[in-house]
């Protein structure tokens, strides 16, 4: 089980509303759930923050900087999976 599977059922919530939390398509959260697809960067920071432990929000911060400083040259972004 994927720790984004994990999180969601102790949360008692559906896969559309993890995917709506994290805006994105529900599909692509499945995926992601699935582990078929691997989560991007700025994804994986939105999940981070949904969690709201210290040590995720500080690397939520991390992600989203990489992600920022490199978004239109990194092969990590979403349209390249």
């Amino acid at each position: 089980m994927t720790i984004y599977k994990k999180y969601r059922l102790e949360r008692g919530i559906t896969q559309q509303e993890m995917a709506e939390l994290l805006k994105i398509n529900m599909n692509t959260y499945r995926n992601y759930e699935l582990a078929t697809r691997v989560m991007p960067y700025n994804i994986l920071a939105r999940f981070l923050k949904l969690r709201g432990k210290v040590d995720d929000i500080k690397l939520s911060k991390i992600l989203e900087e990489l992600y920022d400083n490199c978004k239109n040259e990194c092969l990590w972004e979403s349209r390249h999976y």
